[in-house]
């Protein structure tokens, strides 16, 4: 299943960065899947419906979310550096910023080249943002 931000279905509610910081953790990165609904108590098509911006998560599923990726990374991420109301800024510019890394995201690239879309992108200077649809 890819990452990649699908446009809502409605009027957006939020905006969260959950993909964009998954893709910094080794244990989600390309298998969120398998390992992100046992560390969240969340079901796998609810969270596949919020990281793809199809659904507005309730706070109880955002602090969930918010707190494996703290666990995982062994990071003190700041929640409002992942889920916003839509419209306003994150705190923090790049998801990169908070894993103190310099990266392309996995789509960046294909056939180990980056694509040309990415050539003008500094490392760790992309940003993406899902736009949540409310429930």
């Amino acid at each position: 299943m890819s990452l990649r931000p699908r446009p809502p279905s409605r009027l957006p509610q939020t905006h969260n960065r959950f993909a964009a910081a998954l893709c910094h953790i080794s244990r989600y990165n390309g298998r969120y899947a398998l390992h992100l609904p046992k560390d969240t108590g969340l079901k796998t098509e609810e969270l596949r419906l919020i990281l793809d911006g199809r659904r507005d998560p309730s706070h109880t599923a955002a602090v969930r979310i918010w707190r494996a990726i703290c666990k995982a990374s062994g990071r003190d991420i700041p929640l409002e550096d992942l889920i916003r109301p839509y419209g306003e800024p994150f705190p923090t510019k790049y998801p990169c910023q908070l894993f103190a890394c310099r990266c392309h995201p996995p789509w960046a690239w294909e056939n180990d080249e980056l694509k040309p879309e990415f050539q003008n992108t500094p490392a760790g200077t992309w940003t993406f943002e899902v736009p949540s649809s409310p429930h």
